[in-house]
């Protein structure tokens, strides 16, 4: 089973938070003022669709990944370097990144592909080769790493 990522666990956050909002809304708030409970509704509706959003977001990332692995066609990438992202922290730790180039056979052209965020230093180093899955009706692709 895979982890839940970051965006993944804020949005199921923040859609309880607007369920919460909207049961709250529902329940005690209905016999109060017209002002509280429009404001709790809207609340409600406002965390709700943001956490939806961001859910959606992961569920398709993560199905694209899914496509890419079982009806995309493998190519060998070369590693080009391995680096940390700076921008996410997770208990005090910054995930890596792999970003590999491949060399299409037919197009000729070189393309840059960027692996997912790992948290386990990968054991791979510039010039090592790595597994790139690629559906090239879609353009889904998938680094395993």
């Amino acid at each position: 089973m895979k982890k839940l990522s970051v965006p993944g666990l804020v949005g199921l956050i923040f859609s309880f938070v607007g369920l919460l909002f909207y049961i709250l809304c529902i329940t005690v708030l209905r016999h109060t003022e017209p002002f509280l409970h429009y404001m709790f509704l809207i609340l409600g509706a406002l965390f709700a669709s943001i956490g939806l959003a961001m859910v959606y977001g992961e569920w398709k990332r993560l199905r694209g990944e899914q496509v890419a692995r079982r009806e995309g066609t493998p190519y060998d990438a070369v590693v080009v370097s391995v680096e940390i992202n700076f921008n996410v922290t997770m208990n005090d730790k910054h995930p890596w990144f792999i970003t590999c180039q491949l060399q299409e056979p037919f197009s000729g052209s070189l393309n840059t592909y960027v692996s997912h965020d790992v948290f386990d230093r990968p054991q791979l180093e510039p010039g090592d080769i790595v597994r790139v899955y690629i559906k090239e009706s879609t353009g889904e692709y998938y680094v395993d790493v």
